[in-house]
């Protein structure tokens, strides 16, 4: 049940105000009332006073208590509250939207207010321009102005017809969704794409379909690789993109990630040479410390001394414009090596990262070691979606060590 009642506020006790003694406590008198005295949080006397408005208490569909104003009419006041908690009640039965100001707002408006709490929760800021522009593209495509305009099948439908892989469109539903949410939680509603509404779209496992090329087609890439020539300005190649290759297939490192790595990154000496990336250019946020052989070593070593002294390593907006997929297709295919092998699996940029886990595995890493130099939080990942399938043949050295029978 709610409540009306007066709020009360403490002002500090002037010299000026009358003070009345009775049963003991004493009383400031403020506009013809006799108010409370009482210890402020500082150790100072301040008058406890009521206000001449009413206020209503009451718990919305939520669940939370809610706070408002309800004018001088203590009756008005009254009504407010069974409004309000009508209102509640038709929310919760879902026979009606509540009418809230925010549910007046523009939609586009909130956007900002949604983003600020997502930076809040620790957004970066690439998560936070491609929320920004694919909100932007829902808002408009699906007609949303207001609350009122939110519906489930307006956007299963728009996201639908759209000519994007099964992967986007679900990208684009986290975000509506997640936006949407949030706004019917500060309104104290049941969001309308909230639960199963909007269903998910069926992605083919793109992990899976990669391709991870063998010890031969890796070492005929590479040479591919290393007599190369740049074909546009601002193009690394020959050995420097043999090297690029040769990172990240025995680093596991992602293109976005080889794009952050300094001279600095590489310690190539020692009997333990490593590669070093700081957390804020990993995927999980944490640093990355990758063990490499000490014959890779020893080729990036020397390549080094020609790679820039300062900023990058491989520098450019290669990765931003994907050029590491066209380099993939030039080389494999000057090395005389096709696109995809005879299952129909493609062989891309990634293909090389599941490379690195695959044959990491295969040198004899356990579980808890392949999922660590993956940088998994789960061996599932590692060793069900990264780590590569073998056909009957692939087991047959396998099959020659097992027990004989006698």
């Amino acid at each position: 049940m709610g409540r009306v009642f007066r709020p009360t506020y403490t002002v500090p006790l002037k010299p000026t105000h009358t003070i009345v003694t009775r049963d003991g406590a004493r009383y400031a008198v403020v506009k013809g009332r006799e108010c409370p005295i009482i210890v402020g949080r500082d150790g100072s006397d301040r008058v406890q006073v009521e206000s001449e408005n009413y206020a209503v208490e009451y718990m919305d569909a939520a669940g939370r208590q809610v706070r408002k104003g309800a004018g001088r009419d203590k009756k008005a006041a009254q009504q407010v509250l069974a409004k309000l908690e009508r209102d509640v009640e038709r929310v919760r039965s879902g026979l009606a939207q509540p009418s809230d100001e925010l549910g007046s707002r523009p939609l586009e408006m909130l956007l900002d207010e949604y983003l600020a709490v997502v930076a809040a929760k620790g957004g970066g800021a690439g998560h936070l321009a491609l929320g920004r522009q694919r909100l932007e593209d829902t808002l408009a495509g699906c007609g949303w102005v207001l609350w009122r305009d939110v519906t489930a099948d307006g956007f299963t439908s728009w996201c639908g017809r759209r000519k994007v892989s099964a992967a986007t469109k679900n990208g684009y539903r986290r975000y509506a969704v997640g936006f949407v949410s949030w706004l019917a939680e500060r309104m104290a509603v049941v969001s309308p794409l909230g639960g199963k509404k909007v269903p998910r779209w069926k992605e083919s496992d793109r992990k899976r379909s990669t391709y991870a090329l063998s010890d031969a087609e890796f070492s005929a890439l590479v040479a591919s690789a290393a007599g190369s020539r740049p074909r546009r300005r601002g193009e690394f190649a020959g050995e420097s993109r043999a090297c690029f290759y040769l990172t990240a297939a025995y680093t596991g490192f992602r293109a976005g990630e080889l794009a952050a790595l300094t001279r600095k990154a590489f310690h190539l000496t020692g009997p333990a040479p490593t590669v070093i990336l700081a957390g804020k250019h990993t995927k999980n946020g944490a640093d990355a410390v990758q063990p490499i052989p000490p014959d890779v070593a020893a080729r990036l070593t020397a390549w080094l001394k020609t790679a820039p002294a300062t900023g990058p390593v491989w520098p450019g907006k290669w990765c931003a414009n994907r050029k590491q997929a066209e380099w993939l297709a030039t080389d494999l295919k000057r090395a005389g090596l096709p696109t995809h092998d005879a299952h129909g699996r493609r062989i891309n940029f990634h293909g090389l990262r599941r490379r690195y886990i695959t044959t990491v595995i295969e040198a004899g890493a356990s579980a808890r070691d392949a999922m660590q130099l993956a940088r998994h939080s789960d061996p599932k990942l590692t060793l069900q979606v990264y780590a590569a399938t073998k056909d009957a043949a692939g087991f047959a050295d396998l099959m020659g060590r097992l027990p004989k029978v006698r």
